[in-house]
């Protein structure tokens, strides 16, 4: 089980939830939601206000932490970067000699430097970190980047994970977590859906077929949904990752409410985003 802390501090932002990892893996995980120590609704996406408390929450939590690595995952094209600036277009300092790197179309990055973080704006897809104790690859798993997608049937489409695993010489190694994405009952694909009924017709038994039942279920309704942690966890083991080295944090950005507020941001209500960090120790 993932060990979970809460942190409280008034004069910065704090997240949702933090993960820190056993000692044997060099990295911890940030998970910001919705709302921030003055209850206001924060968009992590937005470069202007999210980047500022971004800065301000690493000067104060992580100050050894000096880069950060934050591709764009807007196209979902299943591409990883080098965690190192020149495969970056852009430069912000965002606090005082933190500098994030930005302007690179990819879901991934490989191998994080000691000292240096990953940061991903999300709205519900899932962020996956993989890591043998040494290396460290982060990358943000929406279903197209992991190759589940309705205009690619008939023929194998890679996944992005298939990138970040080339990157290791033994598999059985590899540990995986899974974090702040749909639940396996929220990403409803309705087979007679007036608009996408006959791609999610095709769509589904692909799924099944490529991955397994439990990629893909049935809820009490007849309306099939797909189970984004089970698609991870079934890319993985398929590249002989043990199924016990694989970890999913149990949220759900679409129905998790805390005190009857949405606890996180998801793109089937707004917009707007949540925002994962992962900070490489």
């Amino acid at each position: 089980m993932l060990a979970e802390t809460t942190r409280v501090e008034p004069s910065i932002p704090h997240p949702e939830r933090s993960f820190i990892l056993p000692d044997r893996f060099p990295f911890s995980v940030h998970l910001f939601g919705r709302q921030t120590t003055d209850g206001r609704e924060q968009d992590w996406l937005k470069v202007g206000g999210g980047r500022k408390r971004l800065g301000v929450f690493l000067q104060n939590e992580c100050p050894e932490v000096t880069r950060v690595f934050a591709p764009n995952a807007s196209q979902a094209n299943g591409v990883c970067v080098g965690a190192a600036p020149e495969f970056f277009g852009n430069t912000e300092e965002i606090a005082l000699g933190l500098i994030l790197y930005d302007e690179a179309f990819a879901d991934g990055v490989l191998y994080l430097e000691q000292n240096t973080a990953f940061w991903c704006p999300s709205g519900g897809c899932p962020v996956v970190v993989l890591s043998d104790g040494s290396d460290v690859h982060v990358t943000h798993a929406g279903s197209r980047s992991l190759g589940v997608r309705g205009d690619r049937f008939g023929r194998h489409v890679n996944s992005v994970l298939d990138l970040m695993m080339d990157c290791f010489d033994r598999p059985e190694e590899v540990w995986a977590y899974i974090f702040c994405g749909k639940g396996p009952w929220s990403f409803p694909h309705d087979m007679e859906h007036p608009q996408w009924g006959e791609s999610n017709a095709r769509l589904i038994p692909y799924v099944r077929e490529h991955f397994g039942e439990a990629c893909a279920p049935t809820d009490d309704n007849g309306v099939p949904h797909i189970a984004m942690h089970e698609v991870i966890g079934a890319q993985l083991k398929r590249r002989h990752v043990d199924p016990e080295h694989i970890s999913w944090d149990g949220f759900d950005t679409v129905t998790d409410k805390s005190h009857g507020e949405y606890r996180w941001h998801d793109q089937s209500r707004s917009p707007k985003r949540n925002g994962v960090l992962v900070v490489r120790h």
